[in-house]
């Protein structure tokens, strides 16, 4: 972790989480940009957005959130939540693969759409619930700020 390139720790207590974001990206809860109210359904669990930070400059933007089963008395199943939340890339590019860090395993994505990328990472925490954080710029601006990106998923961590 730079921690250079990353800014003030933020703690997501519903969520069981603490982590940094990306230097110089806003949290809209700071009234920069909308507020994270807008869930989004995808069949068997919905995706409902605690905070979402936002870069003026470059437009990039960090969207995290819970997944939450729509059937908590059946065993939620991952596998098609993420077929259906990764249907609007359809036209994309995706490549998934699983890493761990900070006691934390973490399934990530990284998906190339039109002009945009979107690097998703989806985690258990400590009481069982699924976390969903979503990175998603311009193409054009992944290289300059990947260094970035990757020490805010370094800096994730349980409560």
């Amino acid at each position: 972790i730079d921690s250079t390139l990353i800014g003030k720790t933020v703690t997501e207590s519903q969520l069981g989480i603490k982590y940094n974001p990306p230097l110089k990206w806003l949290s809209a809860n700071a009234g920069l940009h909308r507020p994270p109210d807008r869930k989004i359904k995808y069949g068997v669990a919905t995706f409902a957005p605690v905070n979402l930070f936002y870069n003026a400059g470059n437009k990039a933007v960090l969207n995290i959130g819970e997944i939450i089963p729509q059937n908590s008395n059946s065993k939620f199943d991952l596998e098609k939540y993420i077929f259906q939340s990764s249907k609007k890339f359809e036209a994309g590019k995706i490549e998934r693969d699983k890493f761990s860090n900070n006691n934390i395993d973490f399934i990530r994505f990284r998906i190339k759409f039109g002009v945009w990328f979107t690097y998703r990472l989806i985690f258990k925490n400590k009481n069982g619930k699924y976390i969903q954080f979503d990175y998603s710029l311009q193409s054009k601006i992944k290289n300059t700020e990947m260094p970035s990106i990757v020490s805010s998923i370094g800096s994730i961590q349980l409560l």
